[in-house]
């Protein structure tokens, strides 16, 4: 099952650069997935200083916790990540990255027992 971030689910963290020149935002910024093997891809917008969208922009992701632990990994779209493993207390975090700019956001998961 692949589930599609939707716009108005929240915003993640949003750091800015050095330079201030543009800020990043992942759709949505916290979630739990509830079965294993479901896929999540994240929605992102990059903006100037101004505000302006920088559609053709493209995040490198990755996840900020030790592979062996993470809940989620990486999956073959950009900006998906798949629950491998039920999370302990402490979300994966899944960074993206734009030039100096990233913006991270925080995935559990916890499977539903019927």
């Amino acid at each position: 099952m692949v589930l599609w971030a939707a716009a108005g689910c929240g915003i993640g963290d949003l750091v800015s650069g050095d330079d201030g020149a543009a800020t990043l935002a992942l759709v949505p910024s916290e979630t739990t997935l509830t079965n294993l093997g479901d896929e999540l891809c994240f929605r992102w917008t990059a903006r100037t200083a101004r505000g302006d969208t920088l559609p053709r922009m493209e995040p490198d992701f990755s996840v900020t916790i030790d592979t062996a632990q993470a809940a989620v990994a990486l999956s073959g779209g950009r900006g998906c990540v798949v629950a491998v493993k039920r999370s302990g207390n402490t979300p994966t975090e899944v960074v993206a990255v734009v030039d100096t700019v990233r913006a991270i956001a925080r995935v559990r998961v916890h499977p539903v027992t019927p």
